[in-house]
């Protein structure tokens, strides 16, 4: 395996973690205070609920996107070998 082999590979890995830490990604209401006072309204428990599965999907995009391209790297370095 060569160094740049080995390096697309751990890449690879830590992109696909980040997708497996994006899945466990709890919804907010989960983390909700034990004292009633300190509550959200609902109102802003779904504005923080909205941004947060945003995020998770653009993200979540972008590492697969990253994917693909660290795929295409790995093709193209691949052909320039032989």
């Amino acid at each position: 395996m060569t160094a740049g082999t080995l390096v697309s590979w751990l890449l690879e890995q830590e992109a696909r973690a980040l997708l497996t830490r994006i899945e466990d990604i709890r919804p907010f209401a989960i983390h909700e205070t034990m004292v009633p006072a300190a509550n959200l309204s609902p109102a802003a428990q779904l504005g923080i609920e909205r941004t947060i599965a945003d995020g998770r999907t653009v993200l979540r995009r972008r590492v697969l996107g990253y994917l693909s391209w660290l795929q295409e790297q790995a093709v193209e370095a691949l052909s320039a070998e032989l």
